[in-house]
């Protein structure tokens, strides 16, 4: 299609609808990070939320209304605690990260004790994996990061992301002495365990914190990987090696690495 073309609506062919935005929006103010549960979105929002005029929102929200914005900051920034349907947050940009499914599925069993949550299972990740494939960097406001980019090439990934939409980068974001603890979220039983998690998260010094040595996954999950091995590989390392170091968790006991067959 031609540039400045008008496209005719595939639902309503006698609407008209504008072609799509492929570039920035600087007039956009808040900034919404999101992706599939326990895969970084907690310290990439405390990272982003420490640029120079941004206002860090450490509560998880479906939506952010009611804040007006200081002389003193250009932009805020909160997260979702799902993914989402980018259509319904035109407003934002939208920033989604996702991280390597081993680590990914250890963390979430170790935090649930194998009783993963609805919307938190590996067909769930996978569903997540096909949106990551289909997004057009900076096509609608929208931008897709990996856990592992954050560590590596100096940054290089964030602040590209960053320069997009407008914000100022420096090194200091990293810069965890400078953060502040605070409770994030409910303040009785299991929420407020996961407040106090989460606090430690941000509060640690910015490092990748992907451990090979702490892998534990099921042999359903396993399964499952190992289906989806091909689409899994395009953005991370989820070699048969490596699959086979993992350890196999089972009604009865922990098995080693052997028991992957």
């Amino acid at each position: 299609m031609e540039k400045g073309k008008e496209m005719r609506s595939s639902r309503h062919p006698g609407r008209v609808e504008a072609k799509p935005s492929t570039s920035p929006s600087p007039g956009l103010r808040k900034v919404v990070v999101f992706g599939h549960p326990h895969c970084g979105t907690t310290i990439l929002r405390s990272v982003i939320g420490h640029c120079e005029r941004t206002f860090d929102c450490p509560q998880e929200k479906t939506f952010f209304r009611g804040y007006r914005l200081k002389r003193d900051e250009d932009f805020f920034v909160y997260k979702l605690p799902y993914m989402i349907d980018p259509k319904q947050y035109r407003d934002c940009h939208k920033i989604m990260i996702l991280r390597n499914p081993l680590h990914v599925f250890s963390s979430l069993n170790k935090r649930f004790n194998f009783d993963i949550p609805r919307l938190h299972q590996v067909p769930d990740y996978l569903g997540a994996l096909d949106f990551f494939d289909s997004i057009e960097q900076g096509k609608d406001n929208l931008y897709r990061i990996t856990y592992e980019d954050m560590f590596i090439n100096g940054h290089k990934k964030i602040k590209e992301i960053l320069d997009a939409i407008g914000m100022k980068y420096t090194q200091e974001i990293f810069n965890t002495s400078s953060y502040k603890s605070r409770i994030i979220g409910g303040r009785h039983g299991e929420a407020l365990q996961q407040s106090k998690k989460r606090n430690v998260q941000i509060n640690k010094p910015f490092l990748n914190m992907n451990d090979s040595s702490k892998l534990i996954i099921t042999d359903h999950q396993q399964k499952l990987f190992v289906e989806n091995q091909s689409k899994i590989e395009r953005h991370f390392n989820l070699s048969w090696a490596e699959l086979r170091k993992v350890w196999v968790h089972s009604s009865q006991l922990c098995e080693g690495p052997d028991t992957f067959r």
